[in-house]
């Protein structure tokens, strides 16, 4: 945890007099995605009884502690996602990723049988949760049950299937230094959570088709796809990285028809791979380019500096514009790492200045940016560092929103309006922004 000497209340509404304009919500969001979360075993029992959508691990682990660390299983009993609203400051209903920090100053607990988030032991906010896919309950023959394959996130709007959860990267030990995919991979597999390394395609479809088709088990709320999956550096199945993931973007737009958009999300592709991925279906890319600095993209994104580099990677990013169009370009930059020392900014002040560099290049392209709130996981390279201070996750998404307004940008595919009350993207907090 940030270790701080004033208590998180008093930090939150600190930072509620001095960041006005930044709504409540998006300040609490971006505490609890940096703090993370805990239940009581009260809670845990009550959610053992109740339908709710299990944490899915879809991609990374997206927790504070290790399986083996957690108390009372909780990776096997937590929601995906919450809802906080209403409570001491009125807020408005806001979607935020589970992730699992034992010894957070946020708890989930049972109050008067009501469900309440409390933080230092305050009560704060109410709290609902996702209801669980008919579809979750359905397994195939040899056990593998379809929500592991492709679960849905950002409150079931956004069905997230990861392809293969292996990333080359790794085998050349020049993974990206916030990453866990690897041995989150590894290690989730051996707690005994479900958990498909290398999806197969003939499942994937199945299950594409049951989420947007089927009519007794679909899922009426989903509207998006995402396709996902570590980086292939050699052959993965006899394929190059681009012929992968166009094989499973054909076959998922086969089975989902034309209505639902599909965002892809690879290492950066030149134009004639980017329109092969569109031609396949795919309505979005993501090549997320993780850090803006030239310098430390080379330092905490090794492998994709020596497969790429910096200036190529943007290069492309800017290019597959012209493929996609503007708003549908939209790579993440993970906010937190940039700020690790010994090569990190020496200020905060630094990193704003930085990522806001970053937000104008890209958005006076067309590129709408993801800004993810880093969680630091404790399988990754930077796993015993401390997470960013939450005033610098406020300010730098404070410099995406305005940048982002002032370009007159569309929203990001899959992850609602723009606004407090509206966004669904439960992993971000630029999307909380504004009234």
């Amino acid at each position: 945890m940030v270790k701080e000497h004033i208590s998180r209340v008093a930090e939150l509404e600190r930072l509620f007099q001095k960041y006005p304009d930044v709504p409540k919500e998006a300040i609490v969001k971006g505490d609890m995605l940096l703090q993370g979360v805990t239940f009581t075993d009260a809670a845990l029992q009550r959610l053992d009884a109740e339908p709710t959508k299990l944490k899915s691990y879809e991609i990374f682990s997206f927790d504070r502690v290790r399986v083996k660390e957690m108390r009372s299983k909780e990776s096997f009993r937590v929601p995906e996602s919450v809802r906080f609203k209403d409570g001491v400051y009125q807020l408005r209903p806001t979607s935020l990723s589970v992730r699992i920090a034992t010894g957070s100053p946020y708890l989930v607990d049972l109050t008067d049988g009501k469900w309440s988030l409390l933080v230092d032991g305050e009560y704060i906010a109410s709290v609902e949760f996702p209801p669980r896919p008919k579809y979750y309950d359905l397994v195939f023959e040899d056990g593998t049950q379809y929500r592991e394959l492709f679960p849905l996130v950002n409150w079931n709007y956004t069905a997230f299937c990861t392809v293969t959860r292996y990333c080359e990267h790794f085998t050349f030990k020049e993974q990206c230094k916030f990453c866990d995919l690897n041995p989150a991979a590894r290690e989730l597999k051996k707690s005994g959570l479900p958990y498909t390394v290398f999806k197969p395609l003939n499942k994937v479809s199945k299950v594409a088709r049951t989420i947007f088709r089927d009519p007794e088990y679909r899922a009426p709320d989903a509207r998006w796809v995402a396709i996902s999956g570590g980086t292939i550096r050699r052959k993965l199945r006899g394929m190059g990285d681009t012929d992968f993931y166009v094989r499973y973007t054909e076959a998922i737009r086969e089975q989902v028809g034309g209505r639902p958009g599909i965002f892809v999300q690879t290492a950066a592709k030149e134009k004639a791979d980017c329109k092969r991925l569109r031609d396949a279906g795919a309505t979005s890319h993501c090549a997320n380019y993780e850090v803006w600095d030239r310098r430390l993209f080379g330092i905490i994104c090794p492998g994709k500096e020596r497969i790429m580099g910096y200036d190529q990677w943007i290069r492309r990013i800017i290019d597959s514009v012209d493929v996609f169009g503007e708003g549908n370009v939209i790579p993440a930059v993970v906010v937190g790492p940039e700020l690790v020392q010994p090569h990190g900014f020496k200020s905060m002040d630094e990193g704003v200045k930085s990522n806001a560099e970053g937000f104008e290049f890209l958005m006076s392209h067309g590129v709408v940016p993801r800004v993810i709130v880093w969680c630091v996981e404790p399988w990754s390279v930077y796993g015993r560092e401390l997470p960013p201070p939450l005033e610098y996750i406020i300010r730098v998404n404070k410099a995406w929103y305005e940048t982002w307004v002032k370009y007159e940008l569309p929203p990001i595919p899959g992850m609602g309006l723009v606004g407090p009350g509206r966004a669904t993207g439960d992993q971000y907090i630029n999307y909380d922004m504004g009234y």
